[in-house]
């Protein structure tokens, strides 16, 4: 009897090692991973724009005053500018998605 156990082992543990591997590369599984390095890709570009850490800046100007600026006050060249602060609500969250994981 421990004979017939012995023997049938291997070809077990070869199905559960096929399983394993089957799970490990299932369609979803490959849809999943493949947009996480799309939205890694993504991400990795807009941090690298020079513009985020401006839109930052202003998100937290916004926080800090409650209201939205009516002057462009960041600017070399335009000096307190007139300017409509058409992106507010994306400045604010990412300001407030940058302190949340810096806490």
């Amino acid at each position: 009897m421990l004979a017939d156990e012995a023997a049938h082992e291997p070809a077990e543990n070869r199905l559960e090692a096929i399983s394993f591997w089957r799970r490990a590369f299932s369609l979803p599984v490959l849809i999943v991973v493949l947009l996480g390095l799309v939205a890694f890709w993504s991400a990795r570009n807009r941090i690298l724009d020079p513009d985020m850490w401006w839109h930052m800046k202003v998100g937290e100007q916004i926080v800090e005053t409650g209201e939205l600026p009516r002057t462009d006050e960041f600017s070399y060249t335009t000096d307190h500018h007139a300017w409509i602060p058409h992106q507010w609500l994306p400045e604010v969250t990412i300001y407030q998605v940058r302190t949340a994981l810096q806490n």
